[in-house]
């Protein structure tokens, strides 16, 4: 014998994340507030360091847009899924009818 769903398996609580935290920094302000250091050498590892961190952001972004673009795929993709199920739902109800 056949149990009936209950209400809860069926459509199920969705949490939301909480974006409360801040995102990491990959540089503090104090940071780009420093004098230059008048030593050509410490400059050049400081202009370096600043180049890394640079670089990072960029992957960082080019990380972040891919991401975003896969997100809204994804979302294309359930929308669909959601158009194909209510069809097959009409088309059962109607044929139980």
């Amino acid at each position: 014998m056949a149990r009936p769903v209950s209400e809860s398996a069926v459509t199920p609580e969705v949490q939301q994340p909480t974006h409360t935290e801040q995102p990491k920094s990959l540089v503090n302000d104090a940071t780009l507030k420093q004098p230059i250091p008048k030593n050509p050498a410490l400059a050049k590892e400081e202009v370096s360091k600043l180049e890394d961190i640079q670089q990072q952001l960029k992957e960082q972004e080019a990380t972040l847009k891919a991401q975003h673009t896969d997100a809204d795929r994804i979302i294309e993709l359930k929308q669909q899924q959601i158009k194909l199920l209510e069809q097959q739902i009409a088309g059962q109800q109607k044929s139980s009818k």
